[in-house]
């Protein structure tokens, strides 16, 4: 069938389309601008045109805004050509099904009111469509088209008479298809009189209607709007030139062209398909039925269910299928639980929930099975059921207990519903052959001592099946949480074995030398050296250590001041810049970070009022996998991926 009759197209306000008709679209190679712009719009039942000297879209939907009129007086050569073919059965319809991972397909669409078998059957491309159910919809409608648009009719008229564009609505009046219909240039205008140029006629019986173009004044940007007008006409059989209209409303303007006919049918609404340049600066104009049953009956198509199949359903004779065989019956705890233990996603090693996992495989040489149906009670409980697919055979249950008694049986499905006798009644006590789970840990025999930035955890790890540890870092005297304390990824352990676990970054090394005489500390006023560094009151001063940092590292700090009477000790960063910390007022370990910025020394400044002591200073740069400075408690967890044993914890320890 010509692409003619597919109008395709309606004005969309030139905007953009409505989200309903977003698609995805798949284009091989080799397609290019044109192509790929003329698909898109397709796919979202459009076209592509240019309109003032820019792209844009028409669709083809239901308008109500009349853009102008067409008859005998303003248009020559009017013509109406009918194509007169047989329609096919149905539509052949290649695509990629989106819901087949995008196979390639066909879907054939069967014309609407056919029945029985399709044999006649036509080709039509729909680039970019994948979803059956749209391309039932679009096909159909295609069909509707091609029924409700049978004509193509074609006028030429001046081209500065009336500006039409494509997609425009049209009222259409040609006696050629209608004696009934006319159309004349009105001579004057007195109160509901209108005359004519020339005579009309009419008959007993029939009411009779003109219609007519309403001109309003320009809006400030010089554009106008036209409205098109019904107006009754008094029935006054025979040729007339002199008309009266019924009732009140607008009349037409004088030297303005009416288009007269029945009431019901002055004029036919069609659609601009194309509008071409003619000859003589004329406008040729190929116009079709306007059609809105078209989306009416589209939007009243339902499709029918996509299965992938073509034909009829094939009959199948029913018959006794072999019952299915026990492969093999295991129970263990399953992480998938509801939380056993009180452990959010994890499962604990000494709850008692268990599922079971029962595997049943088909008698050899057995056919035209679906399914198998497993059954099952506790003891002398209620027996619950479940399908178990034919493919894997594979039956995951929750909700047992370590010991309970079960008894299972299984039936096998075959097509047409035909069941088999059951088979074999087992029993199993559930635990039989489990896993072994991971053992606790023992947390007196553990040890967790702090560095410069890390933590090494000495960890015996008993016989069992333990395959990891879980760390925990937890601020001391805090509750453990296990999202927010887990020191990293669980660390793989061999069982019967001590492991020693890192946590943090055990490369730090103190910029700084012992407090002792004869190092590089300097010592100011008030300050001595023994092995600690004192400080008395009356004078104040800064004890000093020469580093060698760049700007922008971090500097960790830690030491601790006992003995402290008053008075206060502020360690800082100094050179060209001088970055200080909080002052310190209490005995007890002190930690403290700063960032170098002309940093060439590190020192410990004590006021006129301070008298302490200083002892265990630390100054290191901090990496970016340095555990965190301050007092901590450990938990260790033993675990089998998602399944754990019961931790084992606090073990307190301090990170300078």
């Amino acid at each position: 069938h010509s692409n003619d009759l597919r109008l395709g197209e309606t004005a969309l306000s030139h905007v953009s389309a409505p989200s309903e008709l977003a698609q995805t679209l798949h284009h091989g190679e080799g397609f290019r601008g044109g192509q790929v712009m003329a698909t898109i719009a397709a796919a979202g039942r459009a076209t592509h045109c240019r309109r003032n000297g820019l792209w844009d879209v028409i669709i083809d939907e239901p308008q109500e805004l009349v853009a102008g009129h067409v008859n005998l007086v303003n248009a020559q050569e009017l013509s109406t050509t009918r194509s007169y073919v047989q329609l096919p059965e149905g539509f052949r319809v290649p695509f990629l099904d989106a819901t087949a991972d995008y196979r390639p397909d066909e879907y054939i669409v069967p014309r609407p009111g056919h029945e029985g078998p399709i044999n006649l059957t036509e080709l039509l491309e729909m680039p970019g469509k994948v979803w059956p159910d749209e391309i039932a919809r679009e096909a159909t409608r295609r069909f509707y088209e091609l029924m409700h648009r049978p004509d193509i009719h074609q006028a030429r008229l001046d081209h500065e008479a009336l500006p039409l564009e494509q997609g425009d609505l049209v009222m259409f009046s040609n006696p050629i298809l209608t004696e009934m219909q006319d159309a004349a240039r009105v001579m004057r205008v007195e109160g509901n009189l209108v005359l004519l140029d020339r005579e009309v006629e009419m008959i007993a019986v029939q009411s009779y209607a003109i219609r007519f173009m309403v001109i309003g004044e320009p809006d400030e940007k010089g554009l106008v709007e036209a409205t098109s007008v019904l107006r009754a006409v008094r029935t006054q059989p025979g040729q007339r030139r002199l008309l009266q209209l019924l009732g009140g409303g607008v009349q037409p303007e004088q030297d303005s062209i009416v288009q007269f006919g029945p009431a019901s049918a002055d004029s036919f609404p069609v659609r601009v398909v194309a509008a071409e340049m003619g000859e003589q600066f004329s406008t040729v104009l190929r116009l079709v039925a306007a059609a809105p049953e078209i989306d009416e009956l589209t939007d009243a198509f339902v499709a029918p269910p996509w299965t992938g199949r073509r034909g009829d359903d094939v009959g199948f004779d029913s018959f006794d299928p072999e019952p299915p065989r026990f492969a093999g019956v295991a129970s263990s705890i399953n992480p998938a639980l509801s939380d056993p233990g009180g452990l959010g996603s994890y499962v604990d090693a000494n709850t008692t929930a268990r599922w079971l996992v029962v595997r049943l495989s088909r008698v050899p040489g057995a056919a035209f099975l679906t399914h198998f149906v497993l059954h099952w009670r506790v003891g002398t409980g209620a027996w619950t059921s479940r399908d178990v697919p034919l493919g894997s055979g594979v039956a995951e249950i929750e909700g047992f207990e370590l010991g309970d008694v079960v008894a299972l049986y299984a039936v096998a499905v075959g097509f047409g519903g035909a069941i088999s006798d059951p088979g074999a009644l087992i029993t199993y006590s559930v635990g039989d052959g489990d896993l072994a789970l991971p053992s606790s840990l023992d947390a007196d025999g553990m040890i967790a001592a702090g560095g410069l930035g890390h933590a090494v955890l000495t960890i015996p790890i008993p016989a069992g099946d333990t395959q990891q540890v879980q760390i925990y870092r937890v601020p001391t005297g805090d509750t453990l949480d296990r999202d927010l304390h887990a020191a990293g990824a669980p660390v793989p352990v061999s069982a019967g074995i001590t492991s020693s676990i890192v946590d943090g970054d055990a490369t730090r090394r103190t910029l700084v030398d012992a407090l002792e005489t004869g190092s590089d500390w300097t010592p100011g006023a008030g300050w001595t050296l023994s092995g600690v560094a004192d400080h008395g009151a009356g004078a104040a001063g800064a004890l000093a250590h020469p580093i060698t940092v760049s700007d922008g590292q971090s500097l960790r700090i830690a030491f601790t001041v006992s003995g402290l009477t008053g008075g206060t000790l502020t360690p800082q960063l100094s050179g060209s810049d001088t970055v200080s910390a909080a002052a310190v007022t209490a005995d007890g370990r002190h930690y403290a970070e700063l960032a170098a910025s002309g940093t060439t020394a590190f020192e410990l400044l004590a006021d006129a009022s301070f008298a302490g002591q200083v002892s265990d200073l630390s100054v290191y740069i901090r990496t970016n996998t340095s555990a965190p400075q301050g007092a901590w408690d450990y938990y260790a967890e033993p675990r089998d991926g998602d399944i754990v044993a019961a931790m084992a914890g606090p073990i307190p320890t301090q990170i300078s």
